[in-house]
């Protein structure tokens, strides 16, 4: 599918991305659909055709490379978006697909609930990884708690 569709019709590197971009979200490719549950590895969401903002970035960034494009995982760090579950109120992190497509920077990101991001995604080599987790743990590596007022 990537070769059919993303590398072999040529064009710009810009043009290349907008085919991964509808290949990876649009229904007649893979289809991949936003689902906060859990994280899923990369196999797991290619089979699903679900995925976290991680799981979604990891994807993103495997096909990106495997189609020859400079792609990286971006950190968010300011995201204004907050979430309640089981009475807990939670900021959410954020993570997406940064792609370099000739001078320009380009963000593939599947979250739409976001409001904002405060900052520019940075690029990171390392794995995600909880700054704190509550007992139990967490069900997404990216979750941090706040405060309940």
């Amino acid at each position: 599918m990537l070769q059919e569709r993303v590398i072999d019709p040529g064009g710009s590197r810009e043009d290349r991305i907008q085919r991964l971009a509808a290949m990876v979200l649009e229904p007649d490719g893979l289809g991949l659909e936003y689902d906060n549950d859990r994280t899923r590895t990369v196999a797991e969401a290619w089979r699903d055709r679900r995925a976290n903002c991680l799981s979604s970035t990891l994807v993103f960034v495997a096909l990106a490379r495997a189609a020859g494009m400079d792609a990286h995982v971006q950190e968010v760090d300011e995201v204004l978006a907050w979430y309640r579950d089981a009475g807990v109120i939670y900021g959410a992190s954020h993570v997406n697909a940064g792609i370099r497509g000739g001078l320009r920077q380009h963000t593939l990101d599947v979250e739409q609930n976001i409001l904002a991001m405060r900052s520019r995604g940075r690029g990171i080599s390392r794995p995600l990884a909880p700054r704190c987790a509550p007992p139990g743990g967490w069900r997404r590596s990216t979750q941090r708690p706040c405060p309940t007022w």
